[in-house]
């Protein structure tokens, strides 16, 4: 999944670089124009600002190649179901017991999709990633007593074994009503970094 951490990490150490260099070159630019002489040399500032940049591309092609259900090439496909009607009521609640809308917020025509990544023993095999959400202020502790709640709720072992290969990644589509969608992921490796 996207770790968002990670990814903001990556993001800072590249705003910082890139803030570092355009700083070097703007010095050397007025240097250019004065005559005074030059107390600090600009070139280590600028090596280390690429430097910088370079780490930061590399750590987040690293994520993102770690992460294969975040990959782009993973969508969600409403045309393919994955679960029977009763093991989508059976899903919802078991998740019921472990997830309520929290006291004081409202979803009203919001709705937000969570993608989870399931073992075959139906154990999370990392956090819940958020795909898309509603703008709202109640918004992201809506979104994150859901991803805890889907973390209490596991393992999810009334899940067919059978049909593991089209449930081991899932979209969970959550609407004020909690739990409305559960919608089939499919892989396009075309897309994926070998």
């Amino acid at each position: 999944m996207f770790e968002n951490s990670d990814y903001s990490i990556a993001a800072a150490a590249l705003t910082f670089g890139l803030i570092l260099i355009g700083l070097t070159r703007w010095i050397e630019h007025r240097r250019g124009k004065s005559p005074m002489p030059h107390l600090v040399p600009t070139t280590p500032f600028m090596l280390v600002g690429i430097l910088v940049v370079l780490f930061s591309v590399a750590f987040s092609l690293n994520v993102w190649r770690s992460n294969p259900a975040a990959n782009f090439g993973v969508r969600a496909s409403k045309s393919k179901a994955i679960l029977s009607s009763d093991e989508i009521v059976k899903f919802k609640a078991h998740l019921s017991k472990c997830w309520v809308l929290p006291v004081g917020t409202s979803m009203e025509g919001g709705n937000f999709l969570i993608r989870i990544s399931l073992d075959p023993d139906g154990w999370l095999r990392g956090k819940p990633e958020l795909i898309r959400a509603s703008a709202s202020l109640s918004g992201p502790v809506v979104v994150e007593t859901a991803i805890l709640g889907l973390q209490r709720c596991q393992p999810y072992n009334f899940l067919p074994a059978k049909k593991y290969e089209e449930w081991k990644v899932t979209d969970l589509v959550f609407s004020s009503q909690g739990l409305s969608e559960i919608l089939a992921v499919s892989a396009h490796n075309q897309f994926r970094p070998q």
